[in-house]
């Protein structure tokens, strides 16, 4: 079982600065040791460690593409590490760097070039530092495994562990630093297997419906049934708590219209919400299936012109032949695969929320607005769950369990029903 210590052991690591002489681009030891979250900065993309190995720190989350894969693979063929000497960290927002959030298949379009350049600045100033300590010219090194040796002198290398390990680089991405000739690649574009599918298949793997912490109750929203209870929402009128009096500890939680309820085992907290009593004031806003394509096409849109080109009403009256079709398919939610989850821990100025969000710092924006905590008293953490083809419960999930732990005073994890 995870606990809360343990999850957060896995959401950073420490890059303590030490000096390193005359190297102008290190710190000295008195210098703070946080981790910098500035993108213009090598050490908010890579940390090098006594071991020669690497921790690099991507802004993307693992959706099941791959990505946690394939953004190490652009690191480590940018340093001449390998696959074996570089690991990523979870997404949290007081270790890694903002990259946005994962949508649109953009984790290599958007994300690769600003860890392949701040890799290749991290490169060079090894690759400085080595020439220094081998008294020998760039030009005459080459790296390979993260070890730099002299071109036809093989008794003679360093290792970039021994050059900067658990040191600072204190060096701004200038984006000059050249990055590795595509012919020269060894690990991007070759087949790489995927870090995180070994655990899969064993069941080792932990996801966020497997995340506890010390302390935490379960929790459960309370919605009319159907779909009146989403988009215009419901009213409450009245809430009659004395019908989950006879399971033990469950307490309701509400704030205006938000209702849930709490419990210290998980099953009591879902006969909770099925027992609950609650006079809602529904005011139903969607059709129904009654004449549903007709509502469709007569809704109003939102259009825009993409790409204008070329007569369409002039080639359809030259043709020969024009087949026109109306065709109907059934509706598709862009939702979850599973039931999203979340757990908060709300404290009187500070919040920690573990959640499956695609955004972190969005999630985190979004949670200062509903909890009226500054935006950097809040730290949240990704922790993958079952994924979605597009926007899923991922923000509402926290946010409703962010509402719960303040209202309680206790951590919540808070798991939505089908």
């Amino acid at each position: 079982m995870s606990t809360r210590r343990d999850f957060i052991k896995t959401g950073g690591a420490l890059v303590v600065g030490l000096s390193l002489g005359d190297a102008v681009f290190a710190q000295d030891q008195s210098a703070s040791t946080a981790r910098s979250l500035d993108l213009k900065q090598v050490d908010t993309w890579l940390a090098i460690h006594a071991d020669n190995t690497a921790t690099i720190y991507i802004g993307f989350a693992e959706l099941g593409q791959g990505a946690s894969t394939a953004l190490l693979q652009v690191a480590a063929e940018e340093l001449d590490l390998d696959m074996n000497q570089v690991k990523a960290v979870q997404l949290d927002t007081t270790v890694t760097p903002n990259q946005g959030g994962t949508y649109s298949s953009a984790a290599i379009n958007r994300v690769s070039p600003q860890i392949r350049s701040a890799a290749a600045e991290a490169k060079l100033a090894l690759m400085q530092l080595a020439s220094k300590r081998l008294e020998s010219p760039i030009g005459t090194l080459s790296a390979s495994k993260g070890v730099v040796f002299i071109e036809g002198n093989s008794g003679r290398s360093v290792t970039y562990g021994e050059l900067i390990g658990d040191k600072r680089f204190n060096l701004p991405v200038t984006g000059s630093a050249p990055v590795k000739p595509v012919g020269q690649y060894k690990l991007v574009g070759s087949r790489i297997p995927r870090n995180d599918i070994p655990p899969k298949v064993s069941g080792k793997y932990v996801y966020m419906q497997q995340v506890r912490v010390p302390g935490m109750l379960h929790g459960r929203v309370v919605r009319p049934r159907g779909q009146s209870g989403y988009g215009v929402g419901a009213r409450v009128l009245n809430v009659d708590e004395a019908s989950i009096r006879a399971i033990p500890g469950a307490r309701v939680v509400r704030r205006d219209d938000f209702v849930g309820v709490v419990a210290e085992r998980e099953w009591d907290a879902v006969r909770a919400a099925e027992q609950l009593k609650i006079t809602w004031d529904i005011k139903p806003s969607l059709p129904g299936n009654e004449r549903l394509y007709e509502q469709m096409r007569s809704s109003q849109t939102q259009d825009r012109t993409v790409l204008e080109k070329g007569n369409v009403p002039g080639a359809l009256s030259s043709a020969p032949h024009v087949v026109s079709q109306v065709g109907r398919g059934p509706y598709h939610a862009h939702a979850a695969f599973g039931p999203n989850c979340a757990i908060a821990d709300v404290k009187a100025d500070a919040a920690l929320i573990i959640s499956t969000t695609q955004d972190i710092y969005g999630t985190r924006t979004t949670l200062a607005r509903v909890l009226g905590i500054p935006t950097e008293k809040i730290q949240v953490q990704y922790q993958e769950g079952a994924s979605n083809y597009g926007h899923g419960c991922q923000d509402d999930v926290a946010q409703a369990a962010a509402i719960m732990s303040q209202v309680t005073g206790k951590p919540v994890r808070l798991q939505f029903m089908r």
